[in-house]
C-alpha cells in the first residue's frame, strides 16, 4: 500500500539463532511493465524467553518436625508448560508437572537440615515450549529450627498375681532419654476391679527414683494387699442382761433394801436372816437364764469373702520435683485368686 506492506511473524515462529528474512517482492499486471521481480533481506538474533519462576512457601521458618508446603509459579507469554524440581536443604523433590504456570510442592516432615535453608526450584520446559524458553531457576530461603524437647521420663509395671489375704510387689521401672534430672514419688490406685467387687485391693509406695545426666534409669516397688476370707459369730444379749452371779447380786442388793425398809424396832436376827434368804433366791432366779440367747439359740456365723477374685487395673502416677512437677502413668494388672 503506497509501496509498503507490514507482515506478522507470530510468536514461536522463527527458530532460535541468527535468522536471515528474506522478502521477495512481485509486480502486478499494473507494474510488470516498469519493475522486474526482486528481493531484500535483513538479519534477526532470536533468542529463547526466560521465564519468572517463584517460590513461596507456606511459612517462612519451621521445626524440623514440621512439614512445608511450596507453591511454584513460572509466568511468562505464552504460558510456560513443563515441570519443576525443587531442592535444598538436603531434600530434593520428584518433578512435579506445571497446570496453568503452577505447581505445589510438599516436603514431608524430617526432611530439612536446621539452619537456614536455601530451596531452588528448576524449572525445564516441555518439548511444546523448549522453543520458546530457556530452562531456569528460583528460590527461597526458610529457617528451619531444632525443636526443644521437654525433659521427661516413661514407667512400665511389672504384672502382680496373688491369692487372697496376701500381698505383693510391683517392679516399677522409670527411665528418661530427654535429659530429665531430678527426683520422681509415686501414688497409685485401682481404676477397674471386677463387677460387684468387695474389699478391693490397696496399693502404696514410699520409696523414690532419682534421674540424673549419669542415672536414666532407676525401680521402686509398688505394694499390694488384699483382703482375707473370714467368719465371725454373733449372740444375742441373755436375759436380763446378766449371769446367775450377777443375778444373785442383784437379789442381795435388794436384800439390803428390804433391811433398810423393815422398821428398826421389828428387825429381829430370825426375820432379818429370813428376808435376805428370800432375796437371795430371788437373785438367783433370776439369774438363772444367763445362759440362753434370746429365741433359745445364737444366729448363724456371718461370712466376709474378702478381696473378690479377679483382675484389677492398678494406674501409678509419677511426680517430679522439677520446676514443672513433670507427671508420667504407668498401669499393671492384679490378679486375685
Amino acid at each position: 500500500s503506497s509501496g509498503s506492506a507490514t507482515i506478522n511473524i507470530p510468536a514461536g515462529s522463527l527458530s532460535v539463532g541468527t535468522d536471515v528474512l528474506t522478502v521477495n517482492y512481485t509486480p502486478d499486471t499494473s507494474a510488470s511493465t516498469t519493475y522486474n521481480s526482486a528481493s531484500g533481506s535483513a538479519s534477526v538474533s532470536v533468542v529463547k524467553m526466560t521465564a519468572t519462576v517463584v517460590v513461596t512457601p507456606s511459612s517462612s521458618s519451621i521445626t524440623t518436625t514440621q512439614a512445608l508446603t511450596v507453591t511454584v509459579n513460572v509466568s511468562g507469554s505464552p504460558t510456560p508448560t513443563g515441570s519443576v524440581v525443587l531442592a535444598g536443604g538436603g531434600y530434593t523433590s520428584a518433578a512435579t508437572v506445571l497446570s496453568s504456570g503452577s505447581a505445589t510442592i510438599n516436603i514431608p516432615a524430617n526432611s530439612l537440615t536446621a539452619g537456614t535453608d536455601t530451596l531452588t526450584v528448576s524449572y525445564t520446559p516441555d518439548s511444546s515450549s523448549s522453543s520458546i524458553y530457556n530452562a531456569t531457576t528460583g528460590s527461597t530461603t526458610v529457617t528451619v529450627t531444632t525443636p526443644v524437647v521437654p525433659a521427661s521420663y516413661s514407667m512400665s509395671a511389672t504384672s502382680v498375681t496373688v491369692t487372697k489375704g496376701s500381698s505383693g510387689t510391683s517392679t516399677l521401672t522409670v527411665s528418661t532419654t530427654t535429659g530429665y534430672a531430678g527426683t520422681v514419688s509415686f501414688t497409685c490406685k485401682v481404676t477397674s476391679s471386677p463387677a460387684n467387687a468387695v474389699d478391693p485391693p490397696s496399693c502404696s509406695s514410699s520409696q523414690t527414683v532419682t534421674l540424673s545426666a549419669g542415672t536414666t534409669s532407676g525401680t521402686a516397688s509398688i505394694s499390694v494387699s488384699t483382703t482375707a476370707a473370714s467368719t465371725s459369730a454373733l449372740s444375742w444379749p441373755r436375759h436380763g442382761g446378766s449371769s446367775g452371779w450377777e443375778g444373785a447380786g442383784g437379789g442381795a442388793a435388794l436384800a439390803v433394801l428390804v433391811v433398810l425398809w423393815v422398821p428398826r424396832r421389828k428387825r429381829t436376827w430370825q426375820s432379818m436372816l429370813g428376808v435376805l434368804v428370800v432375796c437371795a433366791v430371788i437373785g438367783a432366779v433370776t439369774g438363772c437364764g444367763g445362759g440362753t440367747s434370746v429365741g433359745g439359740s445364737n444366729p448363724p456365723p456371718t461370712t466376709n469373702p474378702g478381696t473378690t477374685s479377679g483382675t484389677y487395673t492398678i494406674t501409678v502416677t509419677g511426680i517430679g520435683n522439677d520446676s514443672a512437677n513433670t507427671t508420667a502413668t504407668a498401669t499393671f494388672t492384679l490378679t486375685v485368686n
